[in-house]
């Protein structure tokens, strides 16, 4: 009976510990996204009204600060992230009686993202996060380059996992909603973007 009561009491007190550490209550951390962006681009041709478009995936990198507040099962919080897409976006594209190349580059980009996760482990939380970003374009075409900042809204989901009462590790997908940016160039205005984004990431809760 006395061995009973002690491995009573000793799982107890291991399932007490793991939920204990679980998610916290919250509070400030720091962390690093990388993942693959693929971008939609939309060119168009002022004198025709003709729309060109050309999509490619390419690699993200993201640092981030956020906050976050534990309501029983439930997380709320926001993350700040500053995020940059590596490489352009080339296409052709025909004007008048010549063909004029054109890149398309996203170089940097800052987002306020909100989040509401459910712990449905103690460790392991399922979020979704909608959100808004600020991106700085910048579009070439016959030599000639231009750039501009666009507002967009964003929203996303994913899974979030304690490794420990410190670090965590996450998955996570988002989708940037079509921003224009009306950057004209040698009678092209451009670009109209959209772009799925997958990412995988690891932070320090402090």
């Amino acid at each position: 009976m006395n061995a009973n009561k002690v491995l009573m009491a000793g799982l107890a007190a291991v399932m007490a510990s793991g939920a204990a550490f679980s998610c916290g209550n919250g509070g400030f951390y720091a962390g690093v996204n990388a993942g693959v962006k693929l971008n939609k681009v939309e060119v168009k041709v002022i004198s025709t009204g003709k729309k060109v478009s050309a999509s490619k995936g390419k690699p993200l990198a993201e640092v981030l600060i956020g906050y976050d507040h534990r309501f029983n099962n439930v997380m709320c919080g926001a993350d700040f992230i500053l995020s940059m897409m590596f490489g352009k976006i080339d296409k052709t594209v025909e004007v008048s009686d010549k063909t004029v190349k054109t890149s398309t580059k996203n170089p940097w980009g800052v987002a306020l993202m909100p989040r509401v996760g459910y712990l449905v482990l103690p460790q392991l939380e399922l979020f979704v996060t909608p959100g808004v970003k600020m991106a700085r374009w910048t579009f070439t075409a016959g030599g000639k380059k231009k750039g501009k900042a666009a507002v967009t809204g964003v929203v996303g989901g994913g899974l979030r996992y304690e490794v420990t009462p410190h670090i965590y590790t996450k998955l996570e997908y988002n989708y940037d909603f079509k921003r224009k940016c009306d950057i004209k160039n040698d009678h092209i205005t451009a670009p109209k973007a959209q772009a799925h984004v997958i990412k995988i990431g690891a932070g320090y809760r402090f």
